[in-house]
């Protein structure tokens, strides 16, 4: 009977809404823009911003080889370098 009763209380609770959260870039690179030189925070080459988009820069820069490479990176792991 106690089992019963549960599993009606549980079944009439409706589960909380689901709601994503908002999709707004952080404040690390809010003003890069294509063209500007950045490199990971935890080091590496230096990469050109090609484009970017809530909370995400596409970057493109040339490996040891020369071969041109291509990634997205979230903001975070970003930061504007400065041109030589």
């Amino acid at each position: 009977m106690f089992k019963d009763r549960f599993n009606t209380l549980r079944d009439r609770r409706e589960p909380p809404p689901l709601t994503p959260p908002p999709l707004t870039p952080p404040p690390s690179l809010l003003d890069c823009k294509p063209g500007d030189l950045v490199c990971l925070k935890s080091g590496g080459r230096s990469m050109t911003v090609v484009d970017r988009a809530a909370g995400y820069v596409d970057c493109v820069w040339f490996d040891p080889e020369g071969h041109l490479q291509e990634r997205t990176f979230p903001t975070e792991a970003l930061s504007e370098q400065m041109p030589f």
